[in-house]
């Protein structure tokens, strides 16, 4: 029996942001293993939590652990010497915690999720156990770009003294651990060529697929669906806005709908644009998926759109990504995807795609072979059982 306490800043269970999504899918996997015990820990700020927000969090992990989230005030970050991602959860109680479960209880593995945890390996006790990194990005590319693409002048200040402490975080904790999980090839490459010395797996998202034996109704719909709340989200969505070839959906037969959370200040000027359509916040994207031809990746800003890349391929959806946003060294730009240069070649590729049904049908008959192949449970439940083992 393996034993693996994970820790997490929150519960996976809604799975409505790409980080509880991924989350989800390394414990999918853990559990699809024989003989693993999972403790999960976690903060939560919710009342009753436990009783009423984890029953299928229940069916993964073999016991839950919650601690209270403590808010800080806005001056208690900004004076911090950890990011403003960090500093909200680097708090004592929650060390204590996990100190007393270890000094209690011996695990072969700890597992901390995401940058936001990594803090606590400096004080864990348990030196005989595996302790693995799950990253979802390379926090301080992410928070570099961020500052980088901020036009205000006192923001991008903010960003940027935000970039300084993550990097030098991230640099300084990541030596800490015996392995480190990345989401794609591209991050795995990096902390290979900045001297990590330790293990490093790519850990995909799992996506249950089945061939494509049927192609899609010409509707002439392309897509981008996410999370639009987010500053990198939203200056991505606004390059795309003030592309000069929006105007050229509507001559063409095409329309855009935008699906997902997004700014009231965003929704009004996507409507306001021939061939834009913006739904803000829906229940159940799938209508949307299924009603689509293409969808598009407009990652430039930010950790990217690497689980939208798989959502797309699960909906049977061709991708138009813009180049440097897809970045698994499996996926190959021509076969499994059409690469753009830039944002106005981004739409007048995704127009041309919508009106060839044939390349439409070669690029997703590629992509999702590549899938059913690697982003099964399977295949990620192997990568997982190699890193737990010693």
């Amino acid at each position: 029996m393996k034993k693996i306490l994970f820790i997490s800043q929150y519960s996976p269970e809604a799975r409505i942001v790409g980080d509880m999504i991924y989350t989800w899918d390394i414990l999918r996997a853990l559990k699809h293993n024989e003989g693993v015990y999972v403790h999960f820990i976690a903060y939560q700020d919710k009342e009753k939590w436990y009783e009423n927000e984890t029953k299928q969090l229940a069916s993964l992990v073999d016991k839950v652990t919650v601690v209270p989230f403590r808010h800080l005030k806005a001056w208690q970050m900004a004076l911090s010497l950890y990011p403003a991602s960090m500093r909200n959860r680097a708090h004592g109680y929650m060390q204590s915690v996990v100190n007393k479960i270890l000094e209690n209880e011996h695990y072969d593995c700890i597992m901390f999720n995401t940058l936001r945890m990594a803090y606590l390996v400096n004080s864990i006790p348990a030196k005989d156990s595996r302790l693995v990194y799950l990253s979802h990005n390379i926090e301080a590319e992410v928070s570099r770009s961020i500052y980088k693409t901020t036009g205000n002048i006192i923001q991008k200040l903010i960003y940027w003294q935000d970039y300084i402490k993550t990097a030098w975080w991230e640099k300084h904790l990541i030596r800490h651990f015996d392995a480190i999980t990345t989401i794609c090839s591209y991050d795995a490459n990096y902390l290979l060529h900045n001297n990590y010395k330790g293990i490093v797996k790519v850990i995909r998202p799992i996506v249950n697929l089945k061939p494509n034996d049927s192609p899609k109704q010409h509707t002439g719909k392309i897509i981008i669906c996410g999370s639009f709340t987010w500053l990198p989200k939203k200056l991505n969505l606004n390059r795309i806005f003030d592309s000069g070839s929006i105007a050229h959906l509507e001559p063409n037969g095409c329309r855009l709908q935008v699906v997902g959370r997004t700014l009231p200040d965003d929704i009004e000027k996507g409507n306001s644009l021939p061939g834009v359509h913006v739904t803000g916040p829906v229940e159940d994207i799938t209508p949307y998926y299924d009603d689509a031809e293409v969808a598009i990746v407009p990652e430039l800003a930010g950790g990217g759109f690497k689980l939208k890349i798989a959502e797309a391929i699960l909906h049977h959806i061709p991708i138009v990504a813009i180049k440097g946003s897809v970045t698994d060294d499996n996926m190959i730009a021509g076969v499994h995807y059409v690469e753009a240069e830039d944002f106005d070649d981004l739409i007048d590729k995704a127009i041309s795609l919508v009106h060839d049904r044939t390349r439409q049908q070669e690029i997703t008959g590629n992509a999702i072979k590549l899938f059913m192949d690697t982003y099964c449970i399977d295949a990620v439940s192997k990568e997982i059982a190699k890193l737990i083992s010693k």
